[in-house]
């Protein structure tokens, strides 16, 4: 037997600390301004990191397949009925 409600997924971030290359920096600086070219509203350059890894996660299948098998492997089983 099972509840309709699926698990919650964990919500709370995780705060992450990276040192980045300066030339990756001023990439980054680069792209939150053509960002703010192209949707008229700045973001700093780490506002951006999160959703760009999200979006390369994302193109990678080998990482998809990786994820659904790791996510189809740590399915809770239904619980069975106890017989009488």
């Amino acid at each position: 037997m099972s509840i309709k409600l699926k698990q919650l997924p964990e919500r709370e971030p995780k705060k992450v600390t990276i040192a980045l290359p300066p030339q990756i920096y001023r990439d980054l600086e680069t792209y939150a301004g053509l960002y703010e070219q192209t949707y008229g509203r700045s973001e700093q350059p780490g506002d951006l990191i999160p959703p760009m890894i999200e979006a390369f996660l994302a193109s990678d299948n080998v990482f998809k397949r990786a994820q659904k098998a790791r996510e189809k492997s740590s399915q809770p089983t239904e619980v069975q009925p106890a017989k009488e």
